[in-house]
């Protein structure tokens, strides 16, 4: 043997190596699959949501001045602006409470039935069967507003029964959500739940530019290259694998004793009979999920309160407000322009105030996570009321852009409450439920969608005819939902 040959042979010391490799792929696989996953089904829904509200408002708008035998108006290419009168932006959030309506009543009735099939150790095919519908529903939209008028706009409701397929975007949601509850250990699930949150982040900041883009060339080209983007999200689904591996060791997780309940009970439904905390966590998880419904009007708010195009950010000089060609910018970065805080919130500022907390002060996981549900609820209810106040006496000390712009900061540091409280409801409950706790959520946050969803919209509606303040009227009624969040979070103990 030589003098400078290796004591022991290279195989020998590649292999720990190897075997860190294959611990550490095994340990971020399904995490990183559902990211994936994740990231690919957002960005394809986020690239195309001012360009879809564009596109309903150019047709309500032709069909407005066709009405009104202005068919040499209809027949031209309309100025944005002459579509932002309020009986076409009235109409325009009729189209989509509807929408929304009834998406949410065919996910009702479907989510029990894909939520037991997931519950089954079958979620890859329920999750599959819902990226699919989402396809066909989005596909339909296309081809109707496309053949419009020769095809009856109305047609597009359609697409509320094939959005259906798999339960609807909630129940997707909730299994990535119970996927990643059973594979990360109790004291990383909030933060691997900011982290699937972050790529949802990562599609609104980069996703809006992108689409405003494609928009300004063609408005159905955003809307197309949606569809690619949801197809090859399947890829990810049919790698995960079709049973997680529970990683949850039994002291991560409060004992049976703790969480205030028999062992042999794993029912979610008893629980929520018996057991007064999970009935706090799913009433302050559906009214904060309400509170956020009115995120879906932001857009058409700001472009209405500011007088902003919805793909262009209104620079108007006074002398001539009705001069679109002086727009410069983009109003989807307002959305980007939100995610990017939301963004440094999850990644950073919630991950390292949580690892502190728990390292330096030895304070339970899910304490942590109660108390960071307390703090997000008060900066909800504050940053939805500023929203609506945005014109207001605090405009003195503030421009109406400055004040809207620090209402959004303030909102952000919201966000992470949805994350935290299911967290902190998933240590609470044995693995075998975990699936079912979070279709439970899914349903109970659609049922409430039902209620609040048209509420806000009469509420956003009956604001658009209102002045100064009183037009953010639905962010007023968001405010105090959030306030029942708040209310059940220190209810919580």
């Amino acid at each position: 043997m030589e003098e400078d040959s290796p004591l022991l042979p290279s195989s020998c010391v590649s292999a720990p190596e190897e075997d860190r490799g294959k611990a550490t792929w095994q340990a971020w696989k399904v995490p990183l699959l559902c990211y994936a996953c994740a990231i690919l089904l957002d960005w394809a829904q986020v690239m195309r949501a001012t360009p879809k509200v564009r596109l309903f408002e150019s047709i309500l708008c032709e069909r407005y001045y066709s009405a009104r035998s202005l068919e040499h108006l209809s027949q031209m290419a309309l100025p944005e602006s002459m579509c932002k009168i309020a009986p076409i932006q009235k109409d325009l959030v009729a189209v989509q409470a509807w929408l929304k309506l009834g998406d949410n009543l065919c996910a009702l009735v479907t989510a029990r039935l894909f939520g037991q099939l997931a519950s089954s150790q079958r979620r890859t095919l329920v999750l599959t069967l819902g990226v699919w519908g989402q396809v066909l529903a989005e596909a339909w939209i296309v081809v109707i507003c496309r053949l419009t008028p020769l095809v009856p706009f109305e047609t597009v409701y359609v697409s509320i029964i094939l959005r259906a397929v798999g339960g609807g975007e909630m129940v997707l949601s909730a299994i990535v959500h119970a996927i990643l509850a059973d594979v990360v250990p109790e004291g990383k699930r909030a933060e691997a739940f900011f982290h699937l949150a972050s790529t949802t982040l990562l599609s609104e900041i980069f996703a809006p530019a992108i689409g405003s883009v494609l928009m300004d060339k063609e408005v159905y080209a955003p809307l197309l290259a949606g569809l690619p983007l949801q197809v090859i999200s399947l890829v990810a689904i049919a790698i995960l694998p079709k049973e997680t591996e529970l990683l949850r060791e039994p002291t991560d997780a409060l004992t049976d004793r703790e969480a205030g309940y028999p062992a042999t009970q794993h029912s979610v439904w008893q629980i929520l009979r018996r057991q007064w905390p999970f009935f706090l966590v799913h009433v302050s998880f559906l009214t904060s999920m309400l509170a956020r419904e009115t995120l879906d009007f932001l857009v058409q708010y700001i472009s209405r309160r500011l007088n902003w195009s919805l793909s262009k950010v209104v620079s108007v000089q006074k002398e001539y407000p009705e001069d679109i060609s002086s727009l410069t910018g983009q109003a989807n970065y307002i959305v980007s322009l939100k995610s990017l805080f939301n963004l440094i919130l999850f990644l950073y500022i919630l991950p390292v105030f949580k690892s502190r907390l728990v390292q330096h002060d030895a304070v339970h996981p899910s304490r942590v996570d109660l108390w960071i549900a307390r703090a997000s609820a008060a900066f909800g209810v504050t940053g939805l009321a500023l929203l609506g106040f945005s014109s207001s006496p605090l405009s003195i000390i503030l421009s109406e852009t400055e004040l809207m712009a620090v209402a959004l900061i303030i909102y952000t540091l919201s966000s992470g409450y949805p994350h935290v409280l299911q967290s902190y409801g998933t240590s609470m409950l044995p693995s075998e439920a975990v699936t079912s706790f979070y279709t439970s959520l899914a349903m109970v946050r659609i049922f409430g969608t039902l209620v609040g969803s048209p509420l806000l919209a009469m509420a956003f509606r009956a604001g658009l005819g209102m002045e100064e303040a009183g037009m953010g009227l639905a962010f007023y009624v968001a405010a105090g939902l959030f306030g029942i969040s708040t209310t059940g979070a220190w209810a919580l103990s």
